[in-house]
């Protein structure tokens, strides 16, 4: 979590502007196990009840620098109930902003993604996503949803670890072949 703090606090010194123009949303899989919470409202009651929220979300790239369709599974819980959430999204990257540290690479994903969610207590719900995804390893986000089911509203903020992340690996140092450095 401090590693998220430190990304948030430097991005604004890291982030070169003639850098920020070029897109990415690698080809494959990616695979978020997301946890969440926030509230939810009618806004006529002067009751407002937590949601708590665990997913699993895969997601496959079908148009590389643009947009990903997944699927979400996990459990919610709201009020003293824990219920079963399933649904489709469809995420568009809006912008992808870069660095070069050691070579251009990608801090930050932004990304616009909505959703149509069921639910084992009859949620039928429909919203949007905000999300930040940081070097293709973790996301941070906020989302609302309207329940037109049950008449009400979900807003959450969460964070999420993608499964899938790909590490790469370095060359071992040969100190014989200087090409291989």
């Amino acid at each position: 979590m401090k590693f998220l703090y430190l990304i948030i606090l430097f991005a604004p010194f890291l982030i070169s502007p003639e850098k920020t123009l070029a897109q990415e949303f690698p080809r494959g899989w990616v695979l978020y196990a997301d946890a969440s919470q926030g509230l939810s409202t009618s806004f006529k009651q002067y009751t407002n009840y937590y949601v708590g929220e665990l997913q699993l979300q895969p997601a496959y790239t079908i148009i590389p620098e643009h947009l990903r369709l997944g699927g979400n599974i996990g459990m919610a819980y709201t009020g003293d109930n824990l219920d079963g959430i399933f649904g489709v999204h469809l995420a568009l990257l809006v912008k992808s902003l870069k660095v070069n540290l050691a070579g251009p690479s990608t801090l930050m994903n932004i990304q616009v993604q909505a959703e149509q969610l069921w639910g084992t207590n009859q949620q039928q719900m429909f919203g949007l996503v905000l999300k930040g995804e940081v070097f293709q390893l973790a996301e941070v986000f906020v989302s609302g949803h309207r329940d037109y089911n049950l008449n009400n509203w979900w807003f959450q903020f969460g964070i999420g670890y993608n499964l899938f992340h790909k590490k790469t690996a370095k060359e071992p140092h040969d100190p014989f072949h200087p090409t291989n450095n």
